[in-house]
């Protein structure tokens, strides 16, 4: 084998080494960066995993933090009703107890309202009524214990609607008339003898038995 033999066959044998040599070291790099990629991409992955997670945490908290601020606006409200159901409670304990203190306007020696009119001494003292020195008691507006005057004998709509006018309402104040106000009646009503002759104190002190169950 020459010299120039020699010498090409060394260097392609050199040459071929290299190459291994090279193509070796390649696949080496080559394994190593897909290893990194892999690697960053498993890491981004469970990155967005725990992202995702934390932000479905933060999502759950301040729905449960919505709730608890609902619940508890409820309660204050719930709280603020009672307090004030506390008060209307306690100022018309207070109103009872004031009233229980007070004696009852019905009462005869308190009152300044003649025995023969004690009866309506309430609503007299309390502005409802007046005595007439001719008429009795009137009412300024009707009582909640307002009659049905057409019950009596010889009064009909009309004659009811005058008494009322005047400021009769009640059997009571009727049968309570004497001869004045029975002649002072008939002429406010144009009724001449009629009241006394159908008796309607009589009647009124009946309606007031059977309706109240007291004598007059």
């Amino acid at each position: 084998m020459d010299a120039a033999t020699y010498f090409f066959f060394n260097s392609t044998l050199v040459i071929v080494v290299l190459g291994l040599v090279f193509a070796l070291l390649g696949l080496w790099l080559g394994w190593i960066l897909w290893g990194e990629c892999c690697s960053k991409a498993t890491e981004t992955d469970e990155t967005q995993q725990f992202l995702s997670a934390t932000e479905a945490k933060l999502i759950t908290a301040r729905n449960e933090v919505s709730s608890a601020e609902a619940k508890i606006e409820t309660a204050e409200s719930a709280r603020a009703e009672a307090e004030a159901r506390a008060a209307a409670a306690e100022k018309a304990l207070a109103e009872a107890l004031e009233k229980a203190d007070k004696p009852t306007t019905t009462d005869s020696a308190e009152s300044n309202v003649p025995s023969k009119w004690s009866a309506f001494a309430g609503d007299i003292d309390s502005g409802k009524a007046r005595i007439d020195d001719t008429l009795g008691v009137i009412y300024s507006a009707a009582p909640d214990n307002a009659d049905d005057l057409t019950a009596i004998k010889g009064v009909a709509k009309v004659l009811n609607g005058k008494l009322n006018n005047i400021g009769v309402y009640t059997y009571r104040q009727i049968a309570c008339w004497d001869d004045v106000a029975i002649e002072e009646f008939a002429k406010l009503l144009s009724f001449k003898d009629r009241v006394k002759r159908d008796d309607w104190v009589g009647q009124c002190k009946a309606f007031h038995k059977d309706k109240y169950g007291e004598d007059l």
